[in-house]
């Protein structure tokens, strides 16, 4: 797992690095959020700012 920090909120948000990026807790809208990818002793080996857009949710 890699650990997302979310930079609008201090919530830190989580992806899953098998192939599908999962992100959960973020609020809708634009976002500019810093990924880091660490090894099994936590030493960042490669890290990239993303930015993408968090639809509203729907109701069903």
């Amino acid at each position: 797992m890699t650990r997302c920090d979310n930079q609008s909120s201090n919530a830190p948000a989580w992806t899953d690095a098998s192939g599908e990026a999962i992100v959960v807790g973020l609020s809708p809208g634009q976002r500019k959020d810093l990924a880091e990818l660490a090894n099994p002793t936590h030493r960042v080996v490669a890290s990239e700012t993303m930015r993408f857009t968090v639809p509203v949710a729907k109701t069903p």
